[in-house]
């Protein structure tokens, strides 16, 4: 028979078990966001009026009853950001922040709760790529095409925010040209262009500088497409009251695809939203 002791010894240790289950569990579920308070600005450099686009989102949420659609993300950040994107078909356009707003930080320390959410859906996500009808008849090494559409939907999200080694990056890359030259799959930029030339670019680039970076992970990457599909799936997973997540923040890093030049850095700060007319207001034009 067991003592007194030993049975509040047992009790400890179990009560200490359950207690790190908890806050295991509760580092998972409990990602780090970005809070952004009544009146904080964004701002976007846009080709149509500016005033127009909250009203577009909710015509289109509303028709399709869909809160998570693929062309309904967009994308804002601070004037500095705005204003490098100028060209002379497009004008500076400010919103204000109506909601207190929170938006997923894409930093190291939320890379397990993506992992987590991503692998433990039930929900059927959708990718950038979709080969499965010509899958036996590529002819190239590569998991992501061993991967279920699930996986593959993680792995593109991984691609895009910066959560695969540098050289995992590059070696998508290289899968996606094939496929593209081989015309398994089309994929253009935002303007309806092959983005072909803009992978070359980056596979290119990789091989000049690779040896010279000092940054092997968590290095942002952004081709539109990707980009796209990472958000849609995203605002899937987090749709509900339990995170009370509106997009998703990268704040102005240094990434090894925005190289760090003596004359120019890129700001690659972006506040993206899933509906942005929920949680931003028009203000006015800038320029």
């Amino acid at each position: 028979m067991k003592t007194k002791k030993q049975r509040t010894n047992k009790n400890r240790t179990n009560k200490n078990r359950t207690n790190k289950n908890r806050t295991n569990k509760n580092r998972t579920n409990k990602p780090l966001l970005r809070k952004l308070e009544i009146n904080f600005p964004l701002y976007a450099s846009k080709k149509f009026d500016g005033e127009k686009l909250l009203e577009y989102k909710k015509a289109a949420e509303l028709k399709t009853n869909d809160h998570c659609l693929l062309e309904n993300s967009s994308w804002f950040g601070d004037l500095d950001v705005a204003k490098s994107y100028k060209k002379d078909n497009t004008r500076i356009y400010k919103w204000k922040i109506k909601i207190a707003t929170y938006l997923f930080k894409i930093n190291k320390e939320n890379e397990e709760f993506i992992d987590n959410i991503f692998k433990n859906t039930k929900l059927n996500l959708t990718t950038s790529i979709n080969i499965d009808k010509d899958k036996n008849k590529v002819k190239y090494q590569h998991e992501y095409l061993n991967m279920s559409v699930n996986e593959r939907a993680l792995y593109e999200f991984k691609f895009a925010f910066g959560y695969l080694t540098l050289k995992e990056q590059y070696e998508f890359l290289e899968l996606i040209k094939y496929l593209i030259i081989k015309k398994y799959i089309k994929i253009n930029t935002r303007d309806g262009k092959s983005i072909l030339k803009k992978i070359e670019f980056k596979i290119n680039y990789y091989k000049v500088s690779y040896l010279f970076t000092q940054k092997e992970k968590y290095n942002r990457i952004s081709i539109y497409n990707f980009d796209k599909y990472s958000v849609m799936n995203f605002c899937k997973l987090v749709n509900n009251n339990k995170y009370k997540i509106s997009g998703i923040y990268q704040k102005n890093d240094t990434s090894f695809w925005f190289p760090d030049l003596i004359v120019y850095k890129m700001n690659i700060q972006e506040y993206i939203f899933f509906n942005p007319h929920r949680n931003l207001e028009y203000d006015k034009v800038i320029e």
